[in-house]
């Protein structure tokens, strides 16, 4: 799975980080 997240985008990883604020507020 490492070698996915290596491959994410900086875009990519705005959206993941939006959507787990919403997960956690």
């Amino acid at each position: 799975m490492k070698s996915a997240y290596y491959g994410t985008s900086p875009q990519a990883w705005l959206q993941v980080y939006e959507s787990t604020l919403r997960i956690f507020v």
